[in-house]
């Protein structure tokens, strides 16, 4: 089934992500915050609690994301709702994306003698926020820390920027002739998924070891949020796309490791302007600009019956939801308390175990079909239902949406 769109969201598609040899754009300055009360710091924008911040505590703002701000306390960045953060400023969006160019570290500190956090590779990604000295200040995943200068090159700002200079595509999986036969099929069922009405691009970064796609809509950030909250249809519309590109990034992420090769698949939403308006990263949403609004006192009620009933039905289980404001989607989920190796090898080596994990998911896809269904019924068609499972440290290594399977990572 091709995906569908309002006449609002005519696009076109526009891919790549290359790098740049220009320098950082950095502030002189980075903009702090003050925490108005006890509050989650969280890996993404609601999901996966990195812990809790306390009210009064100073936070280092480095973007937004809807209705939270993504900051740095401490050593850890991760993201605050925005109306328990004190900001006067304006400008919330701080730094460039760069590219290791070495084996190096992320160290606490701007030195080598104060320990490090994490080991980084070259290729990989990190978001340079600041400058001290002969180190950067730079985010990588949920860590905050001190990188060396001389292992850091900046990549371009825009995917925009990158199709313009003709990608880069080198090293990983390129000279792997399986490899690209498998992406050309991707890049095929994503243009066909599309419509011929569109011009759509798929491209491999080779030293990101990412694949990458791409679309671009003709409106704003501000319209679309405008728009999606002055139109349930409109709303409906950005919701099903955000869904859509769960499903697909997990889908062709799926195709391309149970072919050997271990790639992430990214799939952007952008405005007219290159900024994003949602990533998508194998099948889970890595950021949202749009915020879905909770005003509505029968949208709260269908929300809280769900997870009410829901967290009453495994209340056996480490299990609760929640509702993301900014995704438009209602999330339940289950927390096993290993780690997901030892979840997956005691599952897959077990024909009982594996039987009844099988059990399991199927309960999942008809639950949240029924909970859809629910709140279908009241006119919240543009509202997604999520159930997961988690390792204990709140890694989804399961997911259904709205009655099917997007993410499974045991079988």
């Amino acid at each position: 089934m091709k995906r569908t769109l309002s006449a609002l969201l005519a696009v076109l598609f526009v891919f790549a992500c290359c790098l740049s040899a220009t320098a950082f754009d950095l502030p002189e300055k980075l903009p702090t915050g003050k925490t108005t009360a006890k509050v989650q710091l969280y890996k993404t924008a609601g999901s996966g609690s990195l812990g809790s911040v306390a009210s009064g505590k100073t936070v280092t703002i480095i973007g937004k994301s809807g209705n939270y701000y993504r900051v740095i306390y401490g050593n850890y960045a991760g993201y605050i709702k925005t109306k328990y953060v004190q900001f006067s400023g304006t400008d919330a969006s701080m730094g460039d994306y760069g590219e290791v160019t070495g084996s190096t570290k992320l160290y606490k500190k701007n030195s080598t003698k104060n320990g490090s956090l994490c080991s980084l590779k070259a290729g990989e990604s990190l978001l340079v926020v600041g400058e001290s000295g002969s180190y950067y200040l730079a985010v990588y995943g949920n860590s905050a820390g001190y990188v060396p200068k001389k292992y850091v090159e900046e990549e371009y700002d825009t995917i925009d920027e990158g199709y313009e200079d003709g990608g880069y595509a080198e090293g990983g999986y390129a000279d792997s002739a399986l490899f690209k036969a498998l992406l050309e099929d991707v890049i095929e069922d994503w243009t066909d998924l599309n419509g011929s009405y569109v011009k759509s691009f798929g491209y491999y970064d080779g030293d990101m070891n990412t694949v990458y796609l791409a679309v671009k809509l003709n409106y704003t950030i501000d319209d679309i949020q405008k728009m999606a909250d002055e139109s349930d249809e409109y709303r409906a519309n950005v919701a099903s796309i955000f869904a859509i590109d769960m499903k697909y990034s997990s889908k062709y992420q799926t195709l391309l490791s149970n072919s050997g090769f271990d790639v992430n698949v990214k799939i952007y939403e952008l405005d007219s302007e290159g900024k994003p308006l949602c990533v998508t990263v194998n099948g889970s949403v890595d950021y949202s600009a749009i915020t879905f609004k909770t005003t509505d006192p029968e949208l709260t009620n269908r929300v809280n019956d769900i997870i009410d009933d829901f967290t009453t039905t495994y209340s056996s289980s480490n299990c609760y939801g929640y509702y993301d404001e900014d995704l438009g989607a209602i999330y339940l989920l289950i927390k096993f308390e290993y780690d997901f190796t030892y979840i997956r090898t005691s599952t897959v080596n077990s024909a009982s175990t594996l039987a009844s994990y099988n059990e399991l998911v199927s309960d999942m896809e008809d639950l949240s079909a029924y909970y859809k269904n629910y709140m279908d019924e009241g006119g919240y068609d543009y509202v997604r239902v999520c159930i997961g499972f988690t390792d204990y440290s709140g890694d989804v290594f399961y997911m259904a949406v709205d009655g099917t399977t997007i993410r499974n990572h045991i079988s």
